[in-house]
């Protein structure tokens, strides 16, 4: 039989699916292409047509020379932030696309990978400053807080281009000494959720039994909680807790602006166009990669 741990990881928590810092119309539409890729499959499509392969090497590390007497840029092909062979006024470029998840997927590197290229660029005194390429509305909580710690931990500037910033991917650019908004970009969704499917949980309650150690009484209790009474008091008291934590680092890291009321509605959840995320503090301009590229290269170059 089982240990007591891994059934409550196989069948419990897949259900309830933990904390989410995600937005949720991009939760879903990530799973609509991830339903559309597996019909395909099962069609007869090869798998190396869906382009897996060719989105996860988008998402290799890449650096840039930025020569401040040019306006255009030189990409070194490189995925080794470690080279000490890069030229000097190196910019670093950090891709985080997808659903943020701790460890890597077919299409994704993972937050763990994108923690260690962090590192590796910040020990590399070739690469000057860093830019955050965002495409993302987020994922898991503890993805969305291991790439905000990494970011506070620079040692150089990082800059965060947002083309779409939400929610985790959000908490990870509050960090960045500028955040830039692209044209037509979305930023903001500050929040949490957990969701729980409620099918799934009457199947458990009729289909399954844990029996836990005497001992153990505040273990998963809020799983607990709404498996054995059908309470979800302590669920939303992790999703308040969650949620508070995710704004006070926000506060912390940005000027927020606005009334009370504007304030209360930023950190509600929505998420904000260009205009009105710089207006409201959680960006500093719009702006094209290009210009995230220059700006960083000139923040790096003020440091040394």
């Amino acid at each position: 039989m089982p240990n007591m741990d891994t059934a409550f990881e196989r069948i419990v928590l897949p259900v309830l699916s933990g904390g989410m810092m995600i937005v949720e119309e991009y939760g879903r539409q990530a799973l609509a292409q991830f339903m559309e890729e597996i019909s395909m499959v099962q069609s007869g499509i090869p798998y190396e047509k869906l382009g897996i392969a060719e989105r996860r090497h988008a998402q290799l590390p890449r650096a840039y020379q930025v020569l401040a007497a040019k306006p255009s840029q030189v990409l070194f092909d490189t995925q080794r932030l470690t080279d000490a062979s890069l030229p000097d006024n190196t910019v670093a470029v950090l891709t985080l696309s997808g659903v943020m998840r701790m460890d890597g997927g077919p299409s994704t590197p993972g937050i763990l990978a994108m923690e260690q290229d962090f590192r590796d660029a910040y020990n590399n005194p070739k690469i000057k400053a860093i830019v955050l390429d965002i495409n993302s509305g987020g994922g898991m909580v503890s993805a969305g807080w291991t790439l905000a710690n990494v970011v506070s931990e620079k040692n150089k500037p990082v800059v965060a281009y947002s083309r779409y910033a939400g929610s985790a991917a959000y908490l990870a650019a509050a960090g960045a000494d500028e955040i830039i908004a692209a044209p037509g970009s979305q930023t903001g969704g500050i929040g949490a959720f957990i969701p729980i499917n409620l099918a799934e949980i009457q199947a458990l309650k009729d289909s399954v039994k844990f029996i836990y150690a005497a001992q153990s009484t505040g273990k998963n209790l809020a799983e607990r909680a709404i498996l054995n009474d059908n309470n979800y008091g302590p669920m939303q008291a992790e999703a308040d807790q969650t949620a508070a934590a995710f704004i006070a680092y926000v506060q912390k890291m940005r000027p927020v602006k606005g009334s009370e009321l504007i304030i209360a509605e930023t950190f509600s959840g929505p998420m904000f166009d260009p205009a009105t995320a710089k207006r409201r503090g959680l960006t500093d301009m719009t702006g094209t990669f290009t210009q995230a590229l220059n700006r960083a290269a000139l923040l790096g170059s003020r440091q040394n």
